[in-house]
């Protein structure tokens, strides 16, 4: 008998780890060298990259054209990695793998 580390159904967990995987990269997006609070990050996402406010402008920029797709591009690495060794496991049956 197996015992379950969460007493939670799969796409419950699932849930969780999407909604923390958000978390930290909105996280993510508001650290460098120029600081972005998170309403304001929420503020120009929802604009969809172009904000009403001139002074968001240049923050909307930052966050979309470097930012955004250096975070989103971790992801996918990360992403890869993960997939190839699950890959690797079942070829080799080995969960050391």
């Amino acid at each position: 008998m197996t015992a379950r580390l969460f007493a939670l159904p799969w796409w419950a967990t699932c849930l969780a780890l999407a909604g923390l995987w958000a978390l930290a990269s909105a996280f993510a997006v508001g650290l460098g060298a120029v600081p972005v609070p998170p309403g304001q990050l929420l503020g120009v996402l929802l604009a969809g990259g172009h904000p009403a406010d001139p002074e968001l402008a240049a923050v909307a920029a930052i966050i979309w054209q470097v930012r955004l797709p250096r975070v989103l591009l971790g992801g996918l690495a990360g992403l890869g990695l993960a997939v190839a060794g699950v890959a690797w496991q079942g070829v080799l049956r080995n969960p050391l793998a």
